[in-house]
């Protein structure tokens, strides 16, 4: 009896369950170390103005540490910016000068920019190491079959994903939707397996908890979808305004002709805002649950909303190395924390749905910024345990991925790269 089943395709499957459980080990421990940098730089400003000399000290540093930062990308501009652009990069055939240094230096450059509070995340240099990992295996184990070369990058990739979020379908819909890869049951599978590695990595030594927790009693009645229009547009206009802001930014560090001096602005920026406005400051994954549990007066929302524009713009088209996924999240939750607080004083009955406006501003920005609505749902649902408002989700992501799209935005990985 013949066996349904391809047996040549089961190293690559098992590589696929190597290079995500690699990936998850990795990033476990970045993950960890960035949090504790988080910490570090709100301590530092704290303190930074209880001596006249302080200030002094901290720019030298961080001018310091942009140079460095600059020198490092002159030898190995791969590492630059995000990581989604690399990935394309290495797609198309494309090699590294060498993947150990690669990563090295990835991790490297992104705790340089958490350390000095610059406004990027960890999803970009996490795909970008999965994307490494996938590589490397196939350069040493998979060599003499070109064509596997694609799926295991992806699988790194869609592991790296998965890793930043501890969310396995996101990285699949990821490499849907911003990858494009839909081709064939093999990399599903390849994409299934290197994701599930990671998950069960990250869990065991991270442990198993929610990225976001919300209150979110109540699903959101059919009579009240009205409401989500404004936020979609709201969201979708805010991402074109970022798109500008994003252009601006880039046509003033191609003016930098000096290599190494190119991204200092941006650290020089962020002792700006260590001194006078630290809420701005790294990822703000840290500041999601004060924003939530705060509830933050009118004028610091908006405040932080313009400020956080422009910051996370001046930081991700400088070529610092880091993501933009993280500083959306607070810029999504700021809007709907503001668009919480405007419906609740004008009509009370929408106190019933606990946080869903914070959640529902959050996929909304996330989908006109990164242009991938599907995914940004997909993540939401994974990381706040809102499936019964699914409905919602994809209702404000749409709109808001529309406006953006009418309006001629472009991805913001587009600026990234």
């Amino acid at each position: 009896m013949k066996l349904n089943f391809e047996a040549k395709y089961i190293k690559l499957y098992v590589l696929s369950s190597f290079i995500g459980a690699t990936v998850g080990f990795i990033v476990s421990f970045y993950r960890m170390i960035l949090y504790r940098l988080s910490i570090n730089i709100f301590y530092v400003s704290n303190f930074i103005l209880s001596k006249w000399y302080y200030p002094i000290i901290m720019f030298i540093v961080l001018i310091a540490l942009g140079s460095l930062i600059g020198l490092i990308l002159r030898h190995y501009p791969q590492i630059r910016g995000a990581g989604v652009p690399q990935i394309n990069y290495y797609l198309s055939l494309n090699e590294p000068k060498n993947i150990f240094v690669e990563i090295i230096l990835k991790l490297l450059g992104s705790m340089i920019s958490f350390a000095s509070g610059l406004s990027l995340g960890r999803a970009g240099p996490s795909m970008h190491i999965g994307t490494l990992v996938g590589l490397f295996y196939h350069k040493h184990f998979y060599s003499h079959i070109s064509k596997y070369r694609r799926y295991l990058i992806i699988s790194g990739a869609c592991a790296g994903m998965t890793a930043t979020f501890s969310a396995p379908f996101t990285g699949i819909a990821f490499s849907f939707e911003e990858l494009k890869e839909n081709k064939n049951h093999i990399v599903f599978v390849c994409i299934a397996l290197s994701s599930i590695s990671s998950i069960l990595v990250i869990e065991h030594i991270l442990g198993q908890s929610m990225i976001l927790n919300f209150n979110l009693p109540r699903i959101l009645e059919v009579r009240h979808y009205i409401s989500l229009l404004p936020l979609g547009l709201i969201c979708g206009l805010l991402a074109s305004f970022q798109n500008i802001l994003m252009n601006t930014f880039n046509k003033f560090y191609q003016n930098i002709k000096n290599d190494i001096l190119r991204p200092v602005p941006a650290f020089i920026t962020a002792g700006i805002m260590i001194m006078f406005f630290p809420y701005v400051l790294g990822s703000g994954d840290l500041l999601i649950g004060s924003i939530v549990m705060d509830k933050f007066p009118i004028y610091m929302l908006v405040i932080l909303i313009f400020v956080k524009l422009f910051y996370t713009s001046v930081c991700s088209t400088s070529g610092a190395v880091g993501g933009v996924f993280f500083p959306t999240f607070i810029l999504g939750s700021s809007i709907g924390s503001l668009y919480d607080i405007f419906l609740v004083h004008y009509f009370p009955e929408y106190i019933m749905y606990g946080d869903l406006f914070i959640v529902l501003g959050i996929t909304s920005m996330m989908s006109g910024i990164t242009r991938t609505p599907i995914m940004v749902c997909i993540l939401i649902l994974e990381i706040s345990s809102s499936v019964s408002n699914f409905v919602a989700l994809m209702i404000v992501a749409i709109i808001s991925y529309m406006v953006a799209k009418v309006l001629g935005v472009t991805s913001i990985y587009d600026h990234n790269d």
